[in-house]
């Protein structure tokens, strides 16, 4: 990945984190108890699967400082559930510090790595990716799952620089999943419209659902 969009992930995931943050602090107990957009999850478990998300990042940038390869999810898919419902179920206040604990120590990881850390790889839980590929996976959740969280935030409220940077992104992951182009109608659209449909977050009238990606 070029340093100048490298640059451009990091300073717009910084930019979104600020703004899940405050949106987060107006939140109260009774509000995080509330259904998420995300079937069969609270608000609560939103945040849970933010927070592991990050710690996930940080042990793959971390040991890739390392010049080792780690897991995302150690457990696999099991333990990503797991730790999202014993998260989710932690007094709210303490989900809120370990929200912003999160996302602090996430920024602290990809300021301090070193090159050995960004020419380094990792595992998800379906396959390695580069190192460099980070900070736009985790600006990628921080706006998706901000608007799961049903507060007012959603893909008209995502971030210009994110949609222009994710939407070839998620039009390539399209045709390579179904080997067909993205329909017309949707390259006539807004873009953040365009790729909220991509990412399954809203339904247009003649298109029907996204594949799921």
């Amino acid at each position: 990945m070029d340093p100048r969009e490298l640059d451009t992930c990091v300073s717009g995931c910084a930019r979104s984190h600020q703004r899940l943050l405050a949106d987060l602090d107006a939140l109260s107990p009774a509000d995080l108890a509330t259904a998420s957009l995300l079937e069969g999850w609270t608000r609560a478990h939103v945040v849970a699967h933010l927070i592991g998300n990050a710690r996930g990042l940080i042990r793959m940038l971390v040991a890739a400082d390392r010049g080792e390869v780690a897991d995302q999810y150690p457990g696999g898919f099991e333990g990503r559930r797991s730790e999202i419902e014993t998260l989710a179920a932690n007094d709210p206040a303490d989900l809120l510090v370990e929200a912003r604990r999160s996302i602090w120590d996430f920024e602290t990881a990809v300021a301090g790595l070193g090159a050995t850390g960004w020419n380094g790889r990792g595992r998800t839980l379906s396959f390695e990716i580069p190192i460099t590929e980070i900070p736009l996976r985790r600006w990628r959740e921080v706006e998706i799952h901000h608007g799961d969280l049903d507060i007012g935030f959603g893909p008209e409220q995502w971030d210009p620089a994110y949609v222009a940077r994710d939407l070839p992104e998620q039009i390539h992951r399209y045709e390579s999943t179904t080997g067909e182009p993205v329909p017309d109608a949707l390259r006539g659209l807004d873009p953040g419209t365009g790729l909220a449909w991509l990412m399954g977050r809203c339904h247009l009238e003649g298109l029907g659902e996204a594949p799921p990606l």
